[in-house]
C-alpha cells in the first residue's frame, strides 16, 4: 500500500472512532460544551433544567461554558456579519477581543468552520477536525520514522485522544496549536537532510498556524520544540547543525512574519493589562508536580474528575492524565528513553530530541517556570511519549528471548502487585470514608466556590472506588494493555509477539479514547437553546438594559449568584463592568492600586444583587454611564448604534466641551465627524477613561468611535514580508530540485 492510500485508510478510521467518541455532535444533535454546570451549579439558571441535581457530569472544565462558549458565539456573529471582532464590548466596559489569544479566534480551521457552518455546527466540527488532523499528523510523522503500519495505527489514535487534550478540552488553543506539531516536526525533519527550501517554506506556514492558533503561552512551547530539535541534532548528528539551525531561524523568523497582525496585539495587551506572568507564587509543594506525574501510567490513583482529587495536594489536577496515553505506552516509551539514554551519541535525532522532550517536562514543571509553562505543556511531552512508544515496540521486538522473558516475567509481577496494592488501599479507604465525607462537607459549608455542592461532593467520595479501581472500565483497559504487553514479551514465538504487541497498543489506545469520551461534554442541544433564550432574572435585566446599551455592575461575591457570571453578558450582548479573561485591561471592574473608584454613576446604569433584584442608577430613558458631558451647558447625549469595533454617538446641539467615553480605554481608538469627516484620536483620561473636545454645534452632530488595533498596519506589513519570504523559497526549492 502507498503512503497516500495508508494516510487516507488512517483517516477513514479516524473520523469513524470520531463519529463514536463526538456522536450527535457531528450533525448538531448535541453541543459540545458542558452546558449542564449552569443548571446544576448557578442560581438563575435553574431554568434551563429544573431537575437538575447539583451534580454536573464534569464540573472541571467550567471555563468553556462561562468563558469560551459565550465569546465564540460573539466571534461567530461578527465575522458573519462581515467584521473582524478586534473589540469585545460587553465584559470589562470594553476590552481588545483577538488580542486574548485564549479565545482562539484566529485560528485556522476555526475559521473555516465559522465561515460555512451555522454556530452550533461549527462549535462542534472546530472540536472534531482538530482531533482528525491531531492523529493524522502523528500517523505520518510515526510512519516518517520507520514505524511499521500495524503499530503506527493504534499510536496514532493514543495521541489523537491523549488525556492532554480531553483535560484541555475547554481551553481549544491547547489542540489547535498542538496537532500541527507533528506536521513541522516532520518537515524539519526532512529539510535536515534534503529540500531545504521547500521545507523551510512548509515549516513556516505551519508555525505561523501554530502562532495564529495559539496564544502567548503556547507560543513559547514553539520555542521549547525547536530547542529540542537543535539538541536532538547536536547529540546526533553534529555535522549538520549548522543547516539545522539555519532552518530553524529561518523557519522561526518567517513564522512571526506572517503571524505578526495578531502576535504584535497580542503582545502589546500583554504589556498593557493588569496581569504579569509571576513565579513568587511557587512552593514547596510544586515540586512533587513532577514526580506525582509519574502517575502516566495509571493516573487513576491520585482520583478523576468524577471523585476527590488527590493531585490537589500539589496545587496542580490531573497530574498524570495530562500525560496518559494508555499504560503499555507510557511503559513502552520508558524502554525507548532507557535505549536513548544507552546510545545517546548514536541515536536518531528524533529519539533523542524526544528523550529531551519527556525529561525536560518533569524537570520544569518541578521548579517555579510551571507557572509561566503551566502543565500545558504536557501536550509536547506527550509528542515524544507516543514517538517513543513506537520505538520502544521495535526493541522489544528485537530482544532475544532471554531478556524479553525478564522484561516480561517482570513486567507482569509488578502489574499483579500493583492491582493487589489497589485494591488493598481500596479497602482501608472503605473504612475511612465517614471521616472524609464528614471532612469534605464540613468544607463545602465555608467555601465560596459555586461548584463545592453537597451533592456533588457526597457523590465523589462515593464514587472514589469505582473510579480508582478496575470497575473502571478505562482503567482496566489500561492495566489488560500491560498485561498484554507482558504477555507479547515472554512469548517465544515473533509471530505471537508481534500480535500481542499490537493488541497491547491497540487496548492502550482504547482506554485513552474511553477516557476521553467520559471527560468531555457533549449536553443535548435543547440545553443551549433554553441558555440563549434566558430565564426570568436574565430576561429582566435584559429589558432595562436594551433601550440604549446600558451598563450592568453585579452585586455579588459568589459566582454561583451572577446573572451573567463571568463572560456570559456577551452571550446576550449585555454590556458588564465584570468579565473574565486571562489578560485584562487596566478597568472599572479593577482599578489600579491607589486610586479612588470612579462614582457609581459612571460605573454603571443598573446594578444587579444577587437575588436577581436590578435598580437604576439613572432614569432608563436617559442612561448616563457610558457617555457623560462635561461642559458649561448641558448637551444631550445618546448611542445611536455599536458594532463589535464601532460606536455610533449623536450630540445634541450646544456650547463647546468634553465628552468623556467611561467604556475601558485603549489605544486604537478614533472618532470621527459624520458631518465634517474629521478624524480624531481619543485622548485617555486616566485611570480607564476616554474623552474628546467637542465645538460648538448648532446642530445634532453625529459621530462614529471607530476601533482598530494600533499595531495592525505594522503586522501587515511585516505579514506581506513574510508572505514574498515563502514565495521566495519555493522558488528557490525549484532551483534546488534542478541542481539536484
Amino acid at each position: 500500500m502507498t503512503r497516500t492510500g495508508e494516510t487516507a485508510g488512517f483517516a477513514a478510521l479516524s473520523l469513524l472512532v470520531c463519529a463514536i467518541v463526538f456522536r450527535g455532535a457531528m450533525w448538531g444533535g448535541t453541543l459540545l460544551a458542558p452546558l449542564d454546570i449552569l443548571p446544576d451549579a448557578f442560581l438563575h439558571y435553574r431554568f434551563m433544567d429544573p431537575e437538575a441535581d447539583g451534580v454536573p457530569e464534569n464540573h472541571h472544565i467550567i471555563d468553556q461554558i462561562t468563558y469560551d462558549l459565550p465569546l465564540q458565539h460573539l466571534i461567530y456573529s461578527a465575522y458573519r456579519s462581515g467584521d473582524i471582532p478586534w473589540w469585545d464590548p460587553y465584559t470589562y466596559g470594553g476590552r481588545p477581543l483577538l488580542a486574548d489569544a485564549h479565545i482562539n479566534g484566529t485560528d485556522p480551521i476555526r475559521l473555516l468552520c465559522y465561515f460555512t457552518l451555522p454556530f452550533e455546527l461549527a462549535y462542534n466540527w472546530n472540536l472534531i477536525l482538530k482531533s482528525l488532523l491531531t492523529g493524522v499528523g502523528m500517523f505520518l510523522l510515526l510512519r516518517h520514522i520507520s514505524v511499521p503500519f500495524e503499530n503506527a495505527i493504534p499510536l496514532s489514535l493514543a495521541y489523537q485522544f491523549a488525556g492532554c487534550f480531553a483535560v484541555f478540552f475547554g481551553h481549544p488553543w491547547i489542540q489547535g496549536s498542538f496537532l500541527y506539531y507533528p506536521l513541522l516536526w516532520l518537515a524539519l525533519d526532512i529539510g535536515l537532510t534534503r529540500g531545504f527550501w521547500r521545507s523551510a517554506a512548509v515549516a513556516s506556514l505551519l508555525s505561523a498556524a501554530i502562532f495564529y492558533s495559539g496564544n502567548l503561552q503556547s507560543h513559547l512551547y514553539l520555542g521549547l520544540f525547536f530547542g529540542g530539535i537543535l539538541i536532538g541534532v547536536a547529540a546526533s548528528d553534529s555535522a549538520i547543525l549548522p543547516r539545522a539551525t539555519g532552518l530553524l531561524f529561518l523557519t522561526g523568523g518567517t513564522a512571526v512574519l506572517l503571524a505578526a497582525p495578531v502576535l504584535l496585539n497580542q503582545i502589546e495587551f500583554y504589556f498593557l493589562s493588569t496581569r504579569a506572568a509571576a513565579v513568587s507564587s511557587w512552593s514547596w509543594q510544586d515540586v512533587l508536580i513532577g514526580p506525582c506525574s509519574l502517575s502516566a501510567a495509571y493516573p487513576w490513583i491520585f482520583g478523576t474528575f468524577k471523585t476527590i482529587d488527590l493531585s490537589k495536594i500539589v496545587r496542580s489536577g490531573s497530574l498524570g492524565f495530562v500525560l496518559f496515553t494508555g499504560t503499555s505506552v507510557t511503559i513502552l516509551a520508558v524502554v525507548g528513553i532507557v535505549h536513548a539514554l544507552r546510545t545517546f551519541r548514536s541515536s536518531p535525532r528524533w529519539q533523542t530530541s524526544s528523550t529531551v522532550f519527556v525529561l525536560g517536562y518533569f524537570i520544569l514543571v518541578s521548579t517555579p517556570v510551571v507557572h509561566l509553562l503551566y502543565t500545558r505543556s504536557s501536550a509536547l511531552a506527550v509528542l515524544a511519549i507516543v514517538l517513543l512508544a513506537g520505538h520502544g515496540l521495535q526493541i522489544v521486538a528485537k530482544w532475544d528471548i532471554a531478556t524479553s522473558r525478564r522484561f516480561g516475567i517482570a513486567l507482569l509481577i509488578a502489574v499483579s502487585a500493583f492491582v493487589i496494592c489497589i485494591h488493598g488501599g481500596l479497602i482501608v479507604y472503605s473504612q475511612w470514608k465517614p471521616t472524609i465525607t464528614d471532612a469534605f462537607l464540613t468544607r463545602v459549608e465555608a467555601n465560596d466556590s459555586s461548584l463545592a455542592s453537597r451533592a456533588l461532593r457526597t457523590l465523589q467520595v462515593e464514587r472514589f472506588s469505582d473510579e480508582v479501581g478496575l470497575k473502571n472500565p478505562e482503567a482496566l483497559a489500561s492495566i489488560v494493555s500491560a498485561i498484554l504487553l507482558g504477555i507479547a514479551a515472554v512469548a517465544s514465538s515473533h509471530r505471537v509477539r508481534r500480535a500481542a504487541c499490537i493488541a497491547a497498543v491497540s487496548m492502550a489506545a482504547f482506554s485513552a479514547i474511553l477516557f476521553f469520551s467520559r471527560y468531555i461534554p457533549a449536553q443535548p442541544i435543547e440545553l443551549w437553546n433554553a441558555l440563549r433564550q434566558g430565564g426570568s432574572a436574565q430576561k429582566n435585566v435584559i429589558a432595562m438594559a436594551s433601550p440604549q446599551g446600558s451598563r450592568v455592575q453585579e452585586v455579588t461575591t459568589k459566582l454561583q449568584d451572577f446573572v451573567f457570571p463571568n463572560a456570559m453578558g456577551a452571550l446576550y450582548r449585555l454590556h458588564t463592568v465584570h468579565g473574565y479573561s486571562a489578560l485584562q485591561p487596566v478597568s472599572m471592574f479593577r482599578f489600579p492600586q491607589n486610586v479612588p473608584p470612579a462614582p457609581s454613576d459612571w460605573i454603571a446604569d443598573i446594578s444587579s444583587s444577587n437575588t436577581g433584584v436590578v435598580s437604576l442608577t439613572h432614569p432608563i430613558e436617559k442612561p448616563g454611564s457610558r457617555l457623560r458631558w462635561d461642559g458649561p451647558a448641558p448637551r444631550g447625549v445618546e448611542i445611536s448604534g455599536e458594532t463589535a469595533n464601532t460606536l455610533s454617538v449623536v450630540v445634541q446641539p450646544g456650547a463647546a466641551g468634553k465628552l468623556i467615553r467611561t467604556d475601558t480605554y485603549y489605544p486604537g481608538w478614533t472618532v470621527s465627524s459624520a458631518a465634517n469627516g474629521v478624524d480624531a484620536s481619543v485622548k485617555e483620561l486616566p485611570p480607564c477613561f476616554s474623552w474628546i473636545h467637542i465645538g460648538e454645534s448648532v446642530n445634532p452632530l453625529k459621530l462614529v468611535f471607530r476601533y482598530e488595533p494600533r499595531l495592525l498596519r505594522w503586522g501587515t506589513t511585516c505579514a506581506i514580508v513574510g508572505i514574498v519570504g515563502v514565495v521566495a523559497m519555493l522558488y528557490l526549492s525549484t532551483r534546488e530540485r534542478r541542481i539536484i
